[in-house]
């Protein structure tokens, strides 16, 4: 094997063949030729530190998108606590009086910004209908 051939090898061997490590008995024609020619020993050299590199960029990229999917899910628990909040935020708050024995005859309601609310008595003096709605008509 000459150079050039050595070199167009290269372009498609395993890493182990140009870096000159034989891969069973004798090894291939490239790896010999890698171990014999010093030129094409340091184009090897070369090659397989770059392949190296290569290989740790990807592997660094591959946890850090396994970190990221890893987050997803925390990421949509967080969003979806947040919008729940905000629906929440967004309800009126509804006083509670506590129950006596006899009907109350006053109503106390506390409406938020935009709302109104409508107070209604019944026929019966234990029932009355509070109704609260946005501020459209």
């Amino acid at each position: 094997m000459n150079c050039t051939e050595a070199r167009e090898a290269m372009l498609v061997a395993e890493p182990a063949e140009f870096r000159g490590e034989s891969g069973g008995e004798g090894g291939s024609e490239l790896a010999a030729h890698v171990r014999e020619c010093e030129a094409c020993r340091s184009l090897a050299h070369a090659l397989a530190g770059d392949l190296d590199r290569l290989s740790s960029r990807i592997r660094a990229r591959s946890r850090r998108r396994t970190l990221m999917l890893a987050a997803l899910p925390i990421a949509a628990v967080v969003v979806a606590t947040v919008t729940v909040m905000t629906k929440r935020a967004d309800q009126p708050i509804v006083a509670v009086q506590p129950r006596t024995d006899r009907p109350a005859s006053v109503v106390s309601i506390e409406v938020g910004v935009g709302q109104q609310a409508t107070v209604i008595k019944t026929a019966d003096p234990k029932t009355t209908l509070v109704w609260i709605s946005s501020g459209s008509n």
